[in-house]
């Protein structure tokens, strides 16, 4: 019997010893982490358990790739798991980015664990020594490459919320109050309360965003180079922030506004406008999406950034503008901003009641910047009205100033009906159609 089980491991062994052996294993370990580099997590996973070889080989990429960007819920469980990388030695300098979510059904709940103060008005009082703040605080001071901060809700109905509970909003004075204790250089920073679209409420709850202290906005902008925020501007305490936020980032480099086409768009935009004190002397690449502003602010704001800007996209805009005043907007962008090197024009709507639709007809016509350097446009079509359209206008190289008076010229609109005569007409067709019919 001993001899028979002998024969079967052996057996078994001599399987083991004829697999043939993956040839990624024989790769030098440079060319193996490069391919892992390319791999999600799951399927790095996957290719770490390929042999032991590739396992022991690829060590140092997964932790990498895994702990790049990590998520907290604010929750005493969730900061102890992350306290516990920053004090490891091997691992903390992973993490680069770190993400405020909650990690329920809805991504809403958040820091249970701990007990929140709430002012009779809404914000959180005595963050300066709450038990959170201080566990982030030296968490922050480990986490030496972590200059990225995301703040998100996908929702952000505001209901009746109990005075002990934390708010996605609450996040945003909370890392206001850890920077400011740490000093620690946040380069980026994202404030989404759009989540994955457009459905729903997607405003910072107003009663939890207090005006920040010019001490926290200073400390935050310090170091700031890129910032993103896609969120409304529906409620005044959320406009007068973003407002007081952006005066205090004079080292932006990339600047991406993201909103709804709300109504507050536009006064949010005449008061970055009128400030003169404001500018983004570094500002290279500007983005507005889906945002409202009249013609002549939006010039004022683009002149923020002048000198330095190369990149600007400009996507579903409603601008309170004429077709002369578009005009003079792609000329005034052709020949006062000498760094710009690549724009995104489009879809755009224009007119009084930013109803009227903007389209560049004669690009399609002759899409040719510099025929010598061989340099075109390229275009979007979008059926609109029975016809297609080119409602979106990219380029990218030399001779900008010839391009953008190209656009100048093309740019066209069709003048919608306005919303009161269509609104008028519509009950009339309404009310004809709800006639009896003569027998």
């Amino acid at each position: 019997m001993a001899l028979k089980g002998k024969g079967i491991l052996w057996k078994l062994k001599s399987l083991r010893l004829r697999r043939k052996r993956s040839p990624l294993c024989t790769l030098p370990s440079e060319l193996i982490e490069a391919v892992a580099s390319f791999l999600d997590p799951i399927d790095l996973c996957a290719f770490r358990l390929t042999c032991k070889t590739l396992h022991e080989k690829t060590y140092l990429i997964f932790w990498k790739t895994s702990l790049r960007s990590v998520e907290t819920d604010v929750s005493l469980d969730s900061l102890g798991k992350i306290q516990t990388i920053s004090i490891n030695p091997r691992l903390r300098h992973y993490i680069h980015h770190l993400s405020t979510k909650g990690f329920d059904k809805t991504n809403t709940i958040l820091g249970e664990g701990f007990q929140w103060d709430r002012h009779a008005s809404g914000h959180l009082i005595d963050l300066h020594d709450h038990l959170a703040v201080k566990q982030l605080c030296k968490i922050f001071c480990q986490l030496v490459n972590c200059t990225s901060i995301e703040i998100f809700s996908p929702i952000t109905e505001i209901v009746v919320h109990p005075l002990k509970a934390f708010e996605p909003t609450d996040a945003i004075p909370t890392m206001l109050e850890v920077i400011t204790q740490t000093g620690h250089p946040v380069t980026s920073l994202t404030l989404n309360f759009m989540g994955w679209g457009y459905s729903g409420p997607s405003d910072p709850d107003p009663r939890c965003l207090r005006i920040a202290h010019e001490a926290q906005l200073i400390a935050l902008g310090a170091h700031l180079e890129n910032l993103t925020l896609k969120y409304t501007f529906e409620h005044d305490v959320v406009h007068d922030w973003a407002v007081d936020l952006l005066h205090h980032t004079r080292n932006l480099r990339t600047l991406h506004i993201e909103s709804c086409n709300d109504l507050r768009g536009v006064p949010l935009f005449h008061r970055l406008a009128l400030s003169s004190d404001m500018a983004w002397p570094q500002l290279r690449e500007l983005s507005l999406e889906t945002v409202r502003a009249r013609g002549d602010d939006l010039t004022m704001v683009l002149r923020k950034s002048q000198q330095s800007l190369r990149v600007l996209s400009l996507n579903c805009l409603r601008i309170i503008s004429s077709k002369e005043d578009l005009k003079q907007i792609f000329q005034v962008l052709g020949t006062d901003f000498p760094a710009l090197q690549a724009i995104h024009i489009g879809p755009l709507w224009s007119g009084p009641a930013m109803r009227d639709y903007v389209h560049f007809p004669g690009v399609s016509q002759n899409p040719v910047v510099d025929e010598l350097q061989g340099t075109r446009f390229d275009f979007m079509l979008n059926r609109f009205e029975g016809s297609d359209r080119v409602s979106s206008v990219i380029y990218s190289g030399p001779k900008m100033d010839v391009a953008l008076g190209i656009i100048a010229e093309a740019v066209d609109l069709i003048v919608k009906q306005p919303l009161e005569e269509w609104i008028r007409d519509f009950r009339a067709r309404q009310n004809q159609e709800s006639l009896p019919t003569p027998s």
